[in-house]
């Protein structure tokens, strides 16, 4: 029997006529006591087993009790769910008991034609006859079901069945149901928002509270592994949630923008999930927390938080909300259309080719440059396919398009892109100023020498070596200053005697903490290196001092080393090589692009090292890379050396020639130094740097003097007190340089101190402290340096006995 109700007062009131029923159908009434009672909403349900249970002699069974207390999560079957309403309708024949919450269990058994789980227990239900002292009681079960009037349609015409249905087509307090399995994902927040329900008990038990959240969240894996089963249902929208990103964007319904799941992205799926709080979660405020910035503005910014941000996740989420909120424009976007791994070398080989698959791609090229800049200074390199792919790409790019709109696609990341720079300039198809934009190393190395020099000529001569060697041509105008200063003995003599040798220049430097050698530096690299420190000032670092020296001839490094050792001794440290690297073969011009980095290596390292430290940069020798260009002598009779440069001889009479200088030796014997170019024996190799003889890189070294002064000065000062305290409050410094005439004092508040010397050890008078001033400045002559030091006051007691 099927009754259906449009308002709930007849429905209450077919209730209580059913108790006292008379007449015809009594006998099927008072025989079959169950009652299966369907809503359409949780509201009206609740309200049903609210009146009912004021009804005279009814209680409520709740169904989480028949479940196994130590297997909570256990679904009980349907054959035991209806085992135990038989056993109840036997076991207490003169009493009304109200079944609850029978639906939000019997929901998710299977249904399907082959099981017909919910049909069988419905049929089984249905089919309980009561005892006959229940018959003369009028027994009665009532079972409250929401939302399955669909289901329940199968027993309509069932004249044992009785079903009443109050048809309210207001679901205002209808669930939303969102199903996981065994997790939440590490989601924060939740229970401030979710009834969460981590087993079929719990989710049972929440069915006595009519206040019940709107949203429930149900991690029981039985539920879970049920779920199908449970639709369609007019009381429930289910949401069930296979991973994270469908628990965050369907079950919790959280904007992230519209990023797209793929299965191979889980894991970073999951490492959202633990970072997010659901209070005010909101995506954009979420995504700046995480990187520490007020705004992904631009393309400039996202290289700066890529490069600087190396976990793979970071960089998942950063490639995900850039996307999002660029609406897929700009050329990071199509980069990352293409991008499978979030790592630095796959990003930036993207970053490098994608941009020749594009139409129009002169709208990307600043962007592209941008980031490949970047790349570069962050040491990334591409493999050598790669590198080979782009610079053939370049090369069409010039043949049908010309060399200007080919240049657009230059960059200084990879060393064949280098290499077509460096061949391009020696064509003259790229200005040195240009070099600025697409090589800046390199622009660098070519500026003009700015040192200390006792002959002017000479500055103009290394920036025309440095031209001739990175254009790897034998240029007139070397030509002509080798001719004019090396023609002989003696014009070479006028030129070289003016200069002093490194021992000579530093020998009463008392200021310098440390010498750093590096082999085979040439006055070529000054102001390559004045560039390299200059990016460095903002962390203390200046290069105010700058000379050219000469070495010993032959300039090799076993006359010269000695030389240095005895200047600085202990305090000597070598810190790098060019020498080793010009006697390998490297064809050009790979040995112009690998010595811009390693001298950049080189320096960067020495300066990271060595914070607040007075050092000077010295060398044995220099290097030259014309003589590869120039034929050899082949003189006879003599042993060669360093490919020729320099030969020697144990004859005590040597023709004087205008193709060497001759220096005397030990035991005996003679060198003979080339005084040009060209070999005194047989050419020296292409691709190969030499030294030994004559021309002014090769015998011209540089004195750089690094200081964490800004101006120069012959003295360095390095604080050794950092915290000063009523205890002992004093300050050090190791000082070097200072002159024996005049006394170093600090000021410190206001006043000044004497300080008491003992050796490079300056102790200060005591001082009188004051915790709010935290700064003293050291001042020898006219010359001021402020320190910052930590005041330790002592702790101010209360007097206990003070009333």
């Amino acid at each position: 029997m099927f009754e259906s109700f449009d308002t709930y007062e007849k429905l209450m009131d077919a209730v209580h006529a059913d108790r006292t029923i008379t007449g015809n159908g009594a006998s099927t009434a008072n025989r079959f006591p169950v009652r299966f009672v369907l809503f359409d909403n949780f509201r009206d349900c609740c309200r049903f087993v609210e009146d009912i249970a004021h009804l005279q002699n009814i209680s409520m069974v709740r169904l989480e009790d028949w479940l196994d207390p130590d297997y909570p999560d256990t679904m009980l079957t349907h054959k035991r769910l209806a085992d135990n309403i038989r056993n109840l309708v036997r076991e207490n024949p003169s009493e009304y008991r109200i079944i609850m919450p029978f639906s939000e269990i019997a929901r998710f058994y299977n249904n399907a034609s082959d099981k017909a789980e919910f049909n069988t227990l419905i049929s089984t239900i249905k089919s309980i006859d009561t005892l006959s002292s229940g018959f003369a009681s009028q027994q009665r079960i009532y079972i409250p079901i929401v939302g399955l009037e669909g289901k329940m349609q199968h027993f309509k015409d069932d004249s044992q069945t009785f079903i009443w249905y109050f048809r309210n087509t207001d679901r205002q307090l209808n669930y939303k149901l969102i199903l996981v399995d065994n997790t939440t994902f590490g989601v924060s927040g939740l229970e401030n928002k979710f009834n969460i329900a981590s087993n079929i008990s719990q989710f049972l038990g929440y069915w006595k509270y009519p206040e019940l959240k709107e949203n429930i969240i149900s991690t029981s894996h039985s539920i879970f592994s049920h779920a199908d089963y449970a639709q369609p249902d007019n009381a429930f929208s289910y949401c069930i949630c296979h991973n994270a990103y469908e628990f965050l964007t369907k079950g919790l319904n959280l904007d992230l923008g519209g990023i797209n799941y793929r299965e191979e992205e889980s894991i970073y799926w999951q490492e959202l999930a633990r970072k997010i709080d659901v209070d005010n979660f909101n995506f954009e405020n979420f995504f700046n927390q995480q990187f520490g910035i007020y705004d992904l503005a631009d393309y400039s910014t996202f290289f700066t938080v890529w490069f600087n941000n190396k976990q793979p996740f970071l960089r998942w989420l950063l490639a995900k909300y850039y996307t999002y909120k660029f609406c897929n424009k700009g050329y990071i976007c199509r980069v990352l259309d293409n991008l499978n791994k979030y790592n630095d070398q796959d990003f930036t080989k993207e970053l490098a080719i994608a941009i020749f698959k594009l139409e129009n791609p002169e709208l990307y090229f600043e962007e592209r440059k941008l980031g490949l800049q970047i790349a570069s200074r962050n040491g990334l390199e591409l493999p050598p396919d790669i590198q080979s792919y782009i610079v053939g790409k370049i090369q069409e790019e010039e043949k049908n398009g010309g060399i200007l709109y080919a240049k657009k696609f230059l960059s200084p990341l990879t060393d064949l892109e280098k290499g077509l720079i460096i061949n391009w300039f020696a064509e003259g198809k790229i200005m040195k100023d240009e070099l600025l934009e697409l090589y800046p190393d390199l622009y660098y190395y070519l500026g003009t020498t700015l040192a200390s020099s006792e002959d002017s000529w000479v500055i103009d001569y290394f920036d025309c070596y440095k031209l001739a060697k990175v254009k790897n041509s034998y240029t007139k105008e070397i030509k002509d200053f080798i001719e004019d200063k090396n023609k002989n003995e003696l014009t070479h003599l006028s030129w070289s005697s003016k200069f002093s040798d490194t021992r000579t220049l530093l020998y009463s430097r008392t200021d310098i903490n440390r010498y750093f050698w590096i082999d085979g530096l040439g006055a070529d690299w000054i102001a390559y290196i004045q560039q390299i420190v200059k990016e460095h000032e903002q962390e203390g670092y200046y290069l105010n001092e700058a000379y050219i020296a000469t070495v010993k001839l032959p300039s090799r490094t076993d006359l010269n080393k000695c030389e240095i050792e005895a200047l600085a001794g202990e305090k000597l440290i070598k810190i790098g090589n060019l020498d080793e690297f010009s006697h390998t073969l490297r064809p050009y011009p790979k040995f112009v692009i690998e010595d811009l980095v390693t001298i950049r290596n080189i320096i960067t390292k020495l300066l990271h090292d060595h914070p607040g430290e007075k050092i000077a940069i010295v060398s044995d020798h220099g290097i030259s890379y014309l003589s590869q260009l120039c034929q050899g002598y082949n003189l006879q009779g003599y042993k060669s050396d360093h490919w020729g440069r320099v030969v020697e001889t144990k004859s005590t009479t040597v023709v004087v020639d205008d193709k060497y200088k001759v220096v005397d030796l030990e035991e005996g014997t003679k060198a003979l130094c080339a005084l040009k170019h060209e070999s005194l024996g047989k050419k020296v190799p292409e691709g190969m740097g030499c030294h030994g003889g004559c021309t002014p890189e090769e015998q011209l070294v540089p004195i750089l003097i690094i200081s964490p002064e800004k101006e120069k000065a012959n003295w360095n000062a390095v604080l050794k007190t950092y915290e000063v305290g009523e205890a002992n409050p004093y300050v050090i410094f190791d000082i070097l340089g200072v002159d024996n005439n005049v006394s170093p004092l600090i000021e410190y508040d206001g006043r000044l101190y004497g300080l008491t010397a003992q050796g490079n050890t300056f102790t200060s008078q005591r001082l009188t402290l004051n915790k709010d001033v935290t700064t003293v400045t050291l001042v020898i002559g006219t010359q001021r340096k402020e320190f910052s030091i930590s005041i330790k006051m002592a702790a101010v007691e209360n007097d206990l006995f003070d009333f």
